[in-house]
């Protein structure tokens, strides 16, 4: 499993279509569906059902949900403070 599998996870049930979620995403629709199906074969189960109104999460999904968003809160606070942390470094001439 790694980070671009749970954003697929993140951005589809955000979002509740493929095609959807590849525009938040920036890439195509083949990538969302590609990603799903390996993250789905890593966690051994089906994560949505497809339904006339969008992909809805499974149960197992629900599990995966918050851990999915504590990485994304994570990485998302640490991104500003490596970015700071560098440019001071670089600042100094190491």
């Amino acid at each position: 499993m790694n980070w671009d599998d749970l954003k697929v996870l993140l951005a589809l049930s955000r979002e509740g279509s493929t095609r959807k979620a590849a525009s938040t995403m920036g890439v195509s629709n083949t990538t969302v569906m590609r990603r799903l199906e390996s993250l789905e074969e890593h966690i051994g189960g089906k994560l949505f059902n497809r339904t006339p109104d969008g992909y809805k999460p499974t149960a197992l999904a629900d599990q995966l949900l918050p851990t999915a968003k504590t990485v994304e809160q994570t990485l998302n606070e640490a991104e500003p403070v490596s970015y700071t942390h560098l440019r001071a470094h670089e600042t100094r001439g190491n």
